[in-house]
This record gives structure tokens, sequence and C-alpha cells, in this order.
């Protein structure tokens, strides 16, 4: 099954497996504190999804555009938006990041990845093209952040099953998500219990990610140009291989950098 396919499968569930509510309350103060530190006046959500982030970063005060690889995501994200009272469905728009440079028309003080997308992506090829394709959208001065599982503690624990997450609108629902890993492969599988109509049903997809280190991620931004920081948490904190939950690498285009190379 390709990611395009899972997605799709799973576009009209998504929002009942995460705590939404919860995980914007948390994330709003650190990415404040982002667009404080940096002037960041404008941002592009590349893995936006359903849109909540969209949402929340229009509600402070940003010039918000979206992009995901997921057709299902985006006619939803665009959903969200207009729920929202927000009317941006020409900035919200279906694209690689590989074809971001051809069909994203301006730059942004921020590129965004986040919420585990970039592992979706396999081949070195591809993931060469899609960071160069992020980074071609940042502004000088600019920063492009990644956030991804930190798969060095994921396989050190072999965490196998994540928090189960239920709904009961608009009928009840279960979704298990699981790992199965592999030497260079995670598999990924979620699987969902529905309750319609009095009885039960199952439905279960799996799609397979690649486990990045930073060691991966890096030697492809600096052959950008970028600068790095490495991070274990959107809220900036430093990464210690063996707690933290995420890989934060922030990626910044200082103006000298992008006209005189890396040094």
């Amino acid at each position: 099954m390709s990611n395009n396919d899972f997605y799709a499968g799973l576009a009209a569930d998504y929002d009942r497996m995460i705590l939404w509510e919860r995980r914007l309350k948390t994330e709003r103060p650190w990415f404040d504190g982002l667009w404080s530190r940096f002037g960041t006046r404008s941002v592009l959500d590349a893995s936006c999804g359903t849109g909540h982030h969209l949402v929340m970063f229009a509600g402070m005060g940003l010039d918000v555009w979206g992009s995901d690889a997921s057709d299902e995501m985006i006619r939803l994200a665009r959903q969200t938006a207009r729920s929202a009272g927000l009317h941006m469905d020409e900035r919200i728009c279906h694209c690689d990041w590989n074809d971001l440079t051809k069909t994203m028309p301006r730059l942004f003080d921020a590129v965004l990845c986040i919420g585990n997308s970039l592992p979706y992506v396999i081949e070195h090829e591809m993931l060469a093209a899609s960071l160069a394709g992020m980074w071609s959208r940042v502004a000088d001065g600019g920063f492009l952040l990644l956030q991804f599982k930190n798969y060095l503690k994921l396989y050190s624990t072999r965490q196998r099953f994540l928090p189960l997450s239920s709904s009961s609108e608009p009928y009840e629902s279960v979704a298990l998500r699981m790992c199965e890993y592999h030497p260079d492969m995670v598999d990924f599988h979620v699987i969902l219990l529905d309750k319609r109509g009095g009885g039960w049903s199952l439905r279960h997809q799996s799609t397979p990610l690649k486990p990045y280190t930073p060691e991966d991620i890096a030697p492809l931004l600096h052959s950008l140009g970028a600068q790095t920081a490495l991070h274990g948490a959107l809220s900036l904190a430093p990464f210690d291989p063996g707690v933290s939950e995420d890989i934060v690498m922030l990626a910044l285009k200082l103006p000298e950098i992008a006209q005189g190379g890396r040094e």
C-alpha cells in the first residue's frame, strides 16, 4: 500500500485518533516562542494533514499556507479551515515535497514538516529531493523545522503499542496503533474497531516507515547550505537519544550562508 493509499483510507478517521485540543494547547506556547525568537510572520505547514495547525497558526496572526501529499487530507484541511471561518482553499495545496518549488508560488519565514511525516519517505534519493523542495521555500533568514519520532529510543525499548484512542462520535470506535521493528524499517499498523448498527467491524491498514536518525538528515541539510541545530522536542529542549520522544531538527537559512555557502 502506498502512503497516499494509506492516508486515503485513514483520513476520515484521523481526527478521531488525535486528541487535538490537548495537543494544540501543549504545542501553542512552543510555537509562540519560535515565532517570537525568529520574527516569523509567514509559515508553510508542508505536512498539514487535516488542517488543525493551520487554524492555530492563523489565530496567532501568521500568514499561513499548507500542503500535503494526500488529496483526502487536503479536502479535510480545507473543510477544517472553513469550519473555523477561514477562507483559504487556494492556500491549501495538494503537493509532494519534491514538487514544492514548482507548486508553491512564494517563500516563507518558516517551513514545517511535523508529526512524524518524514519517515514515510523511504528512498534516499526521494528524501534528498523532499528536503531540497522544502528548503527551496524557506526565505533568507528563515528556517525549516523537522519533527519525527526518536527511533533510537524506540529501537532500544522496542515499544510496540501507542496509547489507545477512542471516540463516541459519530459512532463508537477504538484505534490501536502498533509498530513492528526490522533492521532498517518499521511497519506501522493501524487497527480500527467500529461499532455501527449494534455490531463491531474491524479494519486494518499498514505502511512502512524509515527509522531516520539525525545522522541521516543532517548531511543532506548541510549540503543545501543549512545551519542545523538538534533538539528533542518542539519546545527546543536538548536532545537525549535514550530519553527524548522526538527528534527535532532546526535548519536555519542565514543570508550569508545562503549567499556564500556553508563553511
